[in-house]
């Protein structure tokens, strides 16, 4: 899922104008840093990229790999006799 940049603010701050200009001014750099690298990382372009900032949609393996962010998908295979270590979390 890629999904936008977001603050987290306090309850008492008080937001006028400017405050917001520049939440946003933050937010739109921020989202057009990663849309630039995601677009020059994968076979995207530089609007799909930002879409994908307003849509935090879910992408499934294929769509990853239809997109460049993956190059391969295979299933896991473990060697017989490997090593595996299973972590309990409590």
């Amino acid at each position: 899922m890629f999904h936008g940049v977001g603050f987290e603010i306090n309850a008492q701050m008080r937001l006028e104008e400017k405050n917001l200009r520049e939440f946003m001014d933050a937010m739109s750099a921020d989202h057009k840093r990663m849309a630039d690298i995601i677009a020059d990382r994968t076979s995207l372009s530089l609007d799909e990229a930002r879409k994908l900032f307003a849509e935090a949609r879910t992408k499934d393996a294929n769509d990853a790999l239809n997109a460049g962010v993956v190059h391969e998908v295979s299933d896991l295979v473990i060697p017989p006799g490997a090593p595996v270590i299973t972590l309990v979390l409590t």
